[in-house]
Formats: structure tokens, sequence, C-alpha cells
């Protein structure tokens, strides 16, 4: 999964820098998501 989604080691400490981690990796992944979706509208729209 860290290899797929380009995730580096937690470098934060503690649980307080374990959860900020989990919402950085989420935000990433949503910019990832959305890049996607934008390129598929995209193509969707050329073609209509």
């Amino acid at each position: 999964m860290k290899a797929d989604g380009k995730l580096d080691r937690n470098w934060l400490k503690g649980a307080r820098g374990d959860a900020i981690h989990a919402v950085l990796c989420r935000a990433g992944h949503m910019g990832m998501i959305l890049r996607k979706l934008r390129l598929f509208t995209s193509l969707f729209s050329s073609l209509c």
C-alpha cells in the first residue's frame, strides 16, 4: 500500500502525529482521485 500510494514513513511523533499523518494521507489520496475524475470528465465531454 505504501509503495502504491507513494506514502512515506510517518515522522510525526505520538498519537497526535499518527492522526495528523492519517489526515494528510487522506488529503493526498483525495487529490489523486480528483485529478483522475477531472481527466475522466474532460475525456467524456470531448466524446459527446
